[in-house]
């Protein structure tokens, strides 16, 4: 209930009745919110109250606004120990959830500057470059765009990469052992492909993700995949155990 003779804002308990409705039970992971309109009528305070209310719990990490739809209770973010290589279909089997890929883009491409850097390759040679939208349950998790060797990942010219994981592909069609990567995550902003593809507003925080991974490959250590990446922050996190 909200009481005008007390020193917490209105905006504050209006936060605590919505926390405790989610805390309850009453709305789950997923379900949509009252209307503004409706919150405002049903609690007796003004629109811009209840629009600060959400706002701070959106900012929390509790609520989530999808554009044109409405605000949603968030679903509790995935976590990702730092600790070993898994592919995104490996870690999302070991949580019991579907992990499943749409494919946006399958280019065969001539290396610019920074990807060659990247692979350690000529500028110029030949790339095969994937971009990917990464999903489980069927909610969008992370953007991504990989670019492989194009001399190693020619059998995967006409694979399905929908349905299959690109690292066991990688084993078993390009002759390819995966042995260790490496990894920058830098705190980062939707831009209109990412905010239209993770189906969050313009400038929502995301996190960037670029992977570097070394394979052996016909004898030889070699880079083959550089990956960047574009996670839902609220719907994806990272950590790491640190010992002294």
């Amino acid at each position: 209930m909200i009481r005008e003779q007390t020193s917490l804002p209105i905006y504050q308990q209006l936060e605590v009745l919505i926390r405790e409705k989610i805390d309850r039970g009453e709305w789950t992971p997923g379900a949509m919110l009252p209307s503004e309109r409706q919150l405002s009528e049903r609690h007796g305070v003004a629109r811009m109250t209840v629009r600060q209310a959400i706002s701070s719990l959106v900012a929390d990490g509790l609520l989530t606004r999808v554009q044109g739809r409405g605000t949603f209770v968030a679903r509790p973010p995935l976590r990702q120990a730092l600790r070993r290589l898994t592919s995104f279909s490996e870690d999302m089997r070991e949580r019991g959830l579907l992990a499943t890929t749409r494919l946006l883009g399958r280019e065969q491409l001539s290396a610019d500057h920074d990807i060659a850097a990247a692979l350690a390759i000529s500028e110029g040679a030949p790339i095969l470059q994937l971009q990917r939208l990464r999903c489980a349950d069927g909610h969008a998790v992370a953007l991504e765009i990989a670019a492989l060797r194009g001399d190693m990942a020619a059998p995967l010219a006409h694979e399905d990469l929908e349905h299959q994981s690109l690292y066991r592909l990688l084993e078993e069609r390009c002759g390819v052992r995966i042995l260790r990567a490496s990894q920058e995550l830098e705190a980062g902003i939707a831009d209109d492909i990412e905010a239209r593809h993770l189906t969050v507003p313009v400038g929502a925080p995301v996190l960037h993700i670029r992977r570097k991974t070394l394979g052996l490959w016909q004898g030889q250590e070699i880079l083959c995949e550089y990956v960047r990446s574009a996670y839902r922050s609220d719907r994806y996190r990272f950590y790491v155990e640190l010992e002294r």
